[in-house]
Order: structure tokens, then C-alpha cells, then sequence
């Protein structure tokens, strides 16, 4: 026979499997849980992940910042996203051969 859950029915709803509803000074909060076999006492233990969000009654569930980040953080970066600009030393470098000859005798050799 299930327990009945001591937290209310809104709250209860926003739980998912491999989550935790944690009830801190009167307000919600939602954690990842996981569990750990210890080989020692050969028992499971339950761990804590880490904050997940707030659960309100009139806003549902609010995500924590910490876990926005840690959530951005584990994607992969787009390699469209990336750029890299490169002119100074370029410019630096075909300026010095144009004025030392070098530039006309490389195009000479290497068209």
C-alpha cells in the first residue's frame, strides 16, 4: 500500500521519477535524486544531485539559475556559433613583405 504524500497535490505534481520534493522553511523545492549502493553496510543510500527549482502554488515550477547553468554548461558548443578574427598580425606580416620584395618573389614561385 503507497504512503500518502505529506506535501499537497500541487506541489506533488510537478515531481518526476529521479526527482525529490523537498518542503525548506514552508516553501517547495524540487532536487535530483539518485541512489548509491554502499558495499559496506550493503544498503542504498539516497543521493542528492543538486537543486532543480522552486515549486510555488501559483507559478508551478520556477528553475533554479544554478541549475539553468549547470544545465547549458553539459550541451556542446555549436561550431557555428564560434568565430575567430584574426587581422593584425596578417596585416602586419603582408605589409613587411610588400615593402621588402619577398611578396613579388613568392608569388613568383608559389602563382
Amino acid at each position: 500500500m503507497r504512503k500518502k504524500s505529506p506535501h499537497p497535490p500541487w506541489a506533488v505534481r510537478h515531481r518526476k521519477p529521479g526527482t525529490e520534493l523537498k518542503r525548506i522553511s514552508g516553501r517547495y523545492y524540487l532536487y535530483g535524486a539518485a541512489s548509491e549502493y554502499d558495499k559496506i553496510t550493503k544498503k542504498t543510500k539516497k543521493k542528492s544531485l543538486g537543486i532543480l527549482g522552486s515549486i510555488t502554488e501559483k507559478d508551478g515550477f520556477i528553475p533554479s539559475p544554478k541549475a539553468v547553468l549547470r544545465e547549458s554548461k553539459s550541451k556542446p558548443l555549436a561550431v557555428e556559433q564560434v568565430y575567430a578574427y584574426e587581422y593584425g598580425f596578417s596585416s602586419w606580416l603582408k605589409q613587411r613583405l610588400e615593402q621588402s620584395g619577398i611578396e613579388a618573389a613568392l608569388q613568383r614561385h608559389f602563382p
